[in-house]
């Protein structure tokens, strides 16, 4: 009897497990692309798709993102799965969209719409993500396209303190990264731009570094010198528990990235 009893027990716990396992998806309407990773459904409510970062307004490749995501999704019937987190600070819903047996979210960082941008507690995806995102640096895709001027090999990263000293947010003058140029000719990096993962932003101002030379770019406020440049931000830049930096072009392409 009590053998019968663990038996009937069992196939009951069976579908529970295999429910509590296997995430639900709720089919829903695009009626619109707001940009490269955000939209908006048909009862209003808006998504932003979960583990990916796409270029923001004003900003390289945008354009492109945002109407790559509306060939895509625009006016159809899609899936959503959620992970840890609901909702963002803005309200919108974070979720993984599915368009038949496309992963749109990993469809966009393979093409090079978008990059990885994963972020704890939610990383279901994220091994699948980080892959679809080396599979576009490699192939310099979208926004990993490599910049052609002659010079752009010459310029490196001697240094980079991510982690300033004490408190960042008191001390953010001691965040920094040194740059170096290691070719003998002059580089105007005027209107270059450096962008951390998520987007964060610093254009160059009228700037020439010389043949042989370094400067130092500071998260903090100063005044700029040949040899020290200010991002004048009021937060820290870099996440200490890492981050990836882009050097890009003044027409948006790419001169390096570094990641820790």
């Amino acid at each position: 009897m009590k053998l019968k009893f663990l038996v009937f027990l069992l196939l009951l716990l069976i579908p529970l497990t295999f429910l509590k396992r296997s995430p639900a998806k709720t089919l829903v309407t695009v009626a619109r692309v707001i940009d490269g990773d955000t939209l908006e459904l048909a009862n209003g409510k808006r998504i932003r798709l979960l583990g990916i970062d796409a270029p923001e307004r004003g900003q390289f490749f945008y354009e492109e993102a945002r109407e790559r995501l509306k060939e895509l999704v625009e006016g159809k019937r899609v899936f959503l799965e959620r992970d840890v987190s609901n909702s963002d600070s803005l309200g919108r819903l974070l979720r993984y969209v599915f368009l038949n047996d496309t992963f749109i979210n990993l469809k966009l960082v393979e093409e090079g719409f978008a990059i990885a941008y994963i972020v704890p507690p939610d990383k279901k995806y994220a091994s699948k993500i980080l892959e679809a995102e080396e599979f576009a640096r490699k192939h310099e895709l979208g926004i990993w396209k490599r910049s052609s001027l002659q010079y752009a090999d010459c310029i490196r990263i001697k240094d980079f303190h991510f982690n300033a000293l004490g408190r960042d947010s008191k001390n953010l003058n001691d965040e920094y990264v040194v740059f170096e140029n290691r070719c003998n000719i002059s580089i105007n990096l005027s209107g270059w731009m450096i962008k951390d993962r998520s987007f964060k932003t610093y254009v160059f101002p009228e700037f020439v570094l010389d043949a042989k030379s370094s400067f130092i770019l500071h998260s903090g406020f100063g005044k700029d010198t040949k040899k020290d440049l200010f991002w004048n931000s009021t937060f820290p830049i870099w996440n200490n528990d890492g981050d990836t930096l882009f050097l890009r072009d003044r027409e948006g392409f790419l001169i390096l990235y570094y990641s820790y």
